[in-house]
């Protein structure tokens, strides 16, 4: 039967036991690291090569960024807290950025002879800003943690 489809099999998770189980979760805002082919990883790439960075929409989209390592420590203090258990956090630096001053900072943080090539605006901006405080009020209160 051509274009006809099994339906899915079931989970091998019963769901009383799925529902029971612990679950924390974690909103992420741009990740970044090494071996990233994001953002933040082609504009190094290029800025490493002295090549033009491109900047679209007029350079006014915004975002917040989060180091894999901040991620992982996330992860980690989420795992230590019993209060974690049943939340969802939103993970990320806690600081608006724009993709236009990003690439100012890699160019600056490399030492490139880079330029920015900003494309103009093709429609309005886009913004993307966690709000970080639960996370900050129950993952890092013992500690002292700037994400």
């Amino acid at each position: 039967m051509d274009g006809v489809r099994s339906p899915p099999r079931p989970s091998p998770c019963p769901i009383k036991w799925c529902t029971a189980s612990p679950v924390t979760v974690f909103r992420l805002w741009k990740p970044y690291g090494p071996y990233d082919n994001g953002v933040v990883g082609i504009f190094i790439s290029k800025a490493l090569k002295n090549e033009d960075l491109v900047v679209n929409n007029g350079g006014v989209d915004t975002t917040d960024f989060l180091y894999v390592e901040d991620l992982c420590e996330a992860v980690e203090l989420a795992l230590r807290k019993d209060e974690a258990v049943g939340q969802a956090f939103n993970i990320g630096l806690g600081v608006e950025t724009s993709i236009l001053d990003l690439a100012k900072a890699i160019i600056k943080l490399v030492g490139s002879s880079s330029r920015i090539n900003v494309q103009p605006r093709t429609s309005e901006p886009f913004r993307s800003y966690p709000d970080i405080s639960k996370a900050m009020r129950i993952l890092a209160s013992s500690l002292n943690m700037t994400w």
